[in-house]
């Protein structure tokens, strides 16, 4: 894949810049924000990382980590480049009223606007119109912005060192679910093969990111799957609600993966999970396989994603915000 060349040329003639991920950033937004900025630094850019929430500690194991600032302020903003990386919408990013010098835009989800309930094949790089940055590369068929960090740093020509190979790997990794999911290609396993060459250990990224359980996170875990529901046959719902967070002491950040568990079942093809971050606001997160698009549901809510992949937010009830999303499954 080829990053398109206004892109690659506005990195190359500025010096100053803003990286910014996601809210509630992930392993794809925080491997893509560690190895870009290192990248840049070597280059000789000026570079930071901001966001509006903090690294979440599954993550501080990694080379760069403690440059992961959450000082979401912006000085001299309007001489700096704002990136803004695994997200396409200034809205996702927490960015409100800031004036930047110009905002690029480096990505792999479906842009927001998007008809999900359409066939979401798509070419290289999606056309998107009237996009609000000054410059982007958009590729939903990609499995991470992580693979596609790796394509801009080749066409800067920047050094790939150990360390930042490790963030990429980690990228990729967490998006293709340690290489399982379905959005795995061989443009992705092909990098990754050249990221161990380089001298990432593929079994120290994946224990970091999976076997290093909390005593907390565990009980949530438990309680959760306690009270796994099944419908349709084929549909789970998970739920963890803020009692459930209090009486364990787990984190928000540690449910991160609890989605994918339930898929575990063989009759299993759609996981909902409905995690409470502030009373009566809920993060509902799907996964599927096979052929049902999740991102046309989350899109019905005003989320978005991937085919088997998306997510939104919601307030309400449980009650409410469950009863509203089966009666939309039904039409699946």
């Amino acid at each position: 894949m080829n990053p398109p060349e206004n892109l690659i040329k506005e990195i190359q003639k500025n010096e100053r810049f803003y990286i910014v991920p996601h809210v509630f950033p992930d392993g794809d937004a925080v491997g893509s924000a560690l190895a870009l900025r290192e990248a840049l630094e070597s280059l000789g850019k000026e570079v930071s990382i901001k966001s509006r929430d903090p690294l979440p500690v599954q993550y501080s194991f990694m080379q760069g980590a403690e440059r992961f600032s959450n000082d979401f302020t912006f000085p001299e903003a309007e001489s700096h480049v704002l990136i803004i990386v695994d997200c396409n919408t200034l809205e996702r990013t927490g960015v409100k009223d800031v004036k930047f010098k110009k905002i690029l835009v480096i990505d792999h989800h479906l842009p927001g606007d998007s008809d999900y309930a359409l066939d979401t094949t798509v070419s290289e790089a999606d056309t998107v119109k009237d996009h609000f940055s000054d410059a982007h590369w958009i590729v939903s068929k990609s499995p991470a912005t992580g693979l596609l960090i790796y394509h801009v740093l080749n066409a800067l020509s920047a050094t790939i060192t150990k360390s930042i190979a490790e963030n990429i790997f980690m990228a990729i990794s967490y998006d293709t679910g340690t290489f399982r999911h379905s959005n795995t290609t061989a443009d992705s396993l092909f990098v990754c093969a050249k990221l161990v060459d380089i001298g990432v250990n593929p079994s120290y990224i994946a224990n970091k990111l999976y076997n290093n359980w909390s005593e907390a996170k565990f009980l949530l875990f438990k309680k959760m799957m306690s009270q796994l529901e099944i419908y349709k046959p084929d549909v789970s719902v998970a739920v963890v609600t803020d009692s459930m967070f209090k009486e364990t002491g787990a984190l928000g950040e540690e449910t991160e993966n609890f989605v994918n568990f339930p898929l575990m079942v063989d009759s299993v093809n759609l996981s909902v999970f409905f995690r409470e971050f502030s009373p009566q606001k809920w993060k509902v997160s799907l996964r599927s396989q096979g052929g049902i698009n999740v991102a046309a549901v989350a899109g019905h809510f005003g989320g978005g994603g991937h085919k088997n992949a998306a997510g939104y937010r919601v307030s309400g009830t449980l009650e409410e915000v469950k009863g509203m999303l089966l009666e939309k499954l039904k039409m699946l």
